[in-house]
């Protein structure tokens, strides 16, 4: 019965261990991972999060601000948040500058 409650001991120990070890790659502790609505807010930012994922995408594709940027960018696909930078395509320069925030807002992402 004691090997059995030391063996659950060293695996509920080791586990943890993998888990922390694991969470330490994701980014500081406590530090705030942009959401895809922030990243649609600050475009530009997204845009440098994606291009900085192409640098060295081994180490960052599981990372959570690379997903979320990403997905920030694959929405400008869509005229419904297109329109957020603009009514017309010759209006648009999509720029965190230009950036109808209001919009965006009321398009759902809100920071």
């Amino acid at each position: 019965m004691q090997r059995i409650q030391k063996l659950l001991v060293i695996t509920a120990a080791a586990s943890a261990a993998i888990v922390a070890l694991s969470l330490a790659g994701c980014g500081k502790v406590g530090e705030k991972v942009p959401s895809a609505a922030d990243y649609l807010h600050d475009i530009d930012a997204a845009r440098a999060k994606v291009k900085e994922y192409q640098g060295d995408p081994a180490k960052l594709q599981n990372d959570a601000a690379v997903i979320n940027a990403s997905q920030a960018v694959a929405k400008l696909g869509s005229d419904r948040v297109l329109q957020c930078w603009g009514k017309t395509s010759a209006e648009r320069h999509v720029a965190t500058a230009n950036t109808n925030h209001e919009c965006l807002d009321a398009q759902g992402f809100k920071r």
